[in-house]
């Protein structure tokens, strides 16, 4: 998949938290791949922790807005929270450019009731089945990592 595919952030020993790891991931999108990303991917209990940060004095770092529901985006980017990705990990890019999903057959739904037993125990065997590919163009139009800061 997408992660497999994407390559890791170079570390910047200058993260202090999570939203420092996801700027060094764009910052790197776009000087090194010249890549504008176009969403960040993360956990969805990590995306509710970056909105808990706070500065030295207990103040939220992110204005109300942005913790009353509005979309999260770092450096302009929107941060996409999704039960998908694992905990602790990220991943940063312009899906546009890196990959396209591809439909070959639509969702196919078949009822059986000669499956194994199924006559005999008054059952039915239901099939739900779809054909797709996920080719990935451009590897280097996304970027994984780690949300623990390296200090």
């Amino acid at each position: 998949g997408l992660f497999t595919a994407a390559t890791a952030v170079t570390a910047d020993g200058n993260d202090d938290n999570q939203y420092d790891r996801i700027l060094t991931a764009l910052k790197q999108l776009a000087t090194s791949s010249r890549i504008t990303a176009s969403g960040v991917l993360i956990n969805s209990g990590d995306f509710f922790d970056i909105l808990k940060l706070k500065d030295n004095t207990g103040a939220y770092l992110f204005p109300n807005f942005m913790i009353n529901g509005s979309a999260l985006r770092v450096g302009g980017v929107p941060v996409l929270p999704m039960t998908a990705v694992n905990a602790g990990d990220f991943l940063a890019a312009n899906f546009q450019k890196a990959a396209q999903l591809l439909f070959r057959e639509g969702i196919n739904v078949r009822i059986f009731e000669q499956n194994d037993t199924d006559v005999e125990d008054n059952m039915l065997t239901i099939r739900v089945e779809e054909r797709i590919a996920l080719p990935i163009y451009r590897p280097y139009a996304m970027l994984k990592g780690d949300l623990t800061p390296t200090t």
